[in-house]
């Protein structure tokens, strides 16, 4: 095994693990050190071993959209403790009408254009959250029509991450 890919390496590790046909799998990091097209293949596997199998999987793994590809219940930790148990949906799904808009300059003429547009806008210093009123999506205002209507992955859900755009960054929030 020391001459082949990583890659090959972690399926060699999985086939050895699925030969017993266990009940159960442990698998830590999985696509650890795998190249974009080996983590798709990896993860391929990984969901076809329990319709092939019927076993459960356990996974350890910090990449978290590996998690959203995976797994449908997550425990998050951090310093041992448990800091989410449940289903992974309600951590990626949005609030529907709900945007974060960080603003690189001054936000408060931007703001005084969404509330004019019948947006309601609370500021916390260059960050205005947005509440398109709900049903206004084909009058939503002029400056938020080029954000996307997006679903957050899990790192956005957990680390409130944000995309950018041409004159701010924004992104859908989150239900959590």
């Amino acid at each position: 095994l020391g001459s082949y890919s990583t890659g090959m390496r972690q399926r060699a590790k999985l086939a050895q693990a699925i030969a017993g046909d266990p009940k159960l799998l442990l698998l830590d990091e999985p696509t650890s050190g795998l190249d974009p097209a080996g983590r798709d293949e990896m993860l391929e596997l990984i969901q076809d071993i329990p319709r092939r199998t019927g076993a459960h999987m356990i996974i350890s793994t910090h990449i978290l959209p590996d998690v959203e590809k995976s797994c449908d219940q997550i425990v998050v930790l951090r310093e041992g403790a448990v800091l989410y148990a449940g289903p992974l949906a309600p951590l990626v799904a949005s609030e529907g009408n709900i945007y974060e808009v960080r603003v690189k300059d001054d936000p408060a003429p931007l703001a005084k254009a969404l509330e004019a547009d019948g947006c309601s806008v609370n500021r916390e210093g260059s960050t205005l959250h947005v509440r398109v009123p709900s049903g206004a999506a084909t009058a939503m205002p002029m400056c938020l029509r080029r954000l996307r209507m997006m679903r957050s992955p899990p790192q956005d859900a957990l680390k409130r991450g944000c995309s950018a755009s041409a004159f701010a960054t924004a992104r859908k929030k989150n239900g959590r």
